[in-house]
């Protein structure tokens, strides 16, 4: 990470071109610039992200006590920016893969490039088999960040890269344990982690492995969680599936699909 020990003129080389964007860009929230022939991202400082539909999920979240459920958008501003780097530099302490930030300030974030999206990669695997694999090992990669005690907030594919064979976690912009027990964040971790892996495999069966094979790995207490989410959710993910399957926007397939395959692993 650039330090406050560092010259002006270094620090500058990063600014200049960085601000020159965000004012040809304004619209442009992350973006990529090279410098010296390495790759960086750049993220903008977030706005705020709550919705009213974040209200709603916060009533829910109480009718149904299920912490889990709470609202975890980020509040936005340059403390937005500074938590995520200091999640970064903690998760990088405990040896769990994640870019090095080269640069924080109060109006972006720079991090070195780690390579593709693994949701992308993933579906150029031209087997299902293939594919399970690599989802098992992004899931190995999710709970050794458990482990450590910590959790990720939302752990898409999308916010893993991959390059060279290896993995790593990006985008720790929302951080769940503020909001809830670090058990229902866990499990709230692996929920939206299945929501991911669902639509890569061929039906939940092949999705339910994924999870079943590393189910004896995750702590009990957030087993007994995720178990409880799955049970809660079961009556809506089945009438969802059996009456308005058609009707349903993609995200809600991957949800019903996801909750059906914990079903299956969880028993």
């Amino acid at each position: 990470m650039v330090t406050e020990g560092q010259r002006p003129d270094e620090l500058n080389r990063y600014r200049r071109p960085i601000q020159q964007q965000i004012l040809c860009h304004p619209d442009r929230l992350v973006f990529s610039l090279t410098f010296d022939q390495q790759k960086v991202w750049i993220k903008r400082r977030p706005e705020p992200k709550k919705l009213f539909w974040h209200r709603l999920q916060k009533i829910l979240a109480v009718v149904l006590h299920a912490p889990l459920l709470r609202p975890t958008v980020s509040t936005g501003g340059a403390e937005s920016l500074r938590h995520e780097a200091d999640r970064l530099a903690r998760l990088r302490a405990h040896g769990i893969p994640v870019p090095d930030v080269i640069l924080c300030e109060p109006d972006f974030l720079v991090t070195e490039d780690c390579g593709a999206p693994l949701d992308v990669w993933l579906w150029t695997l031209p087997t299902i088999q293939e594919r399970r694999v690599w989802l098992e090992r992004a899931l190995q990669l999710l709970l050794r960040v458990h482990a450590v005690g910590m959790v990720h907030g939302r752990p898409m594919l999308r916010d893993m890269l991959i390059e060279e064979g290896e993995l790593t976690l990006i985008d720790l912009e929302e951080d769940p344990t503020q909001f809830m027990p670090l058990a229902h964040a866990q499990a709230r971790d692996l929920w939206l982690f299945m929501v991911g892996v669902a639509p890569l495999l061929a039906n939940e069966m092949e999705a339910a492995k994924v999870l079943a094979q590393w189910r004896d790995s995750i702590c009990s207490e957030t087993q007994r969680v995720l178990r409880r989410l799955v049970k809660t959710l079961r009556p809506f993910s089945w009438t969802l599936d059996k009456t308005l399957a058609r009707h349903l926007g993609r995200d809600l397939q991957r949800a019903v699909l996801a909750n059906n395959a914990m079903t299956r692993a969880l028993r």
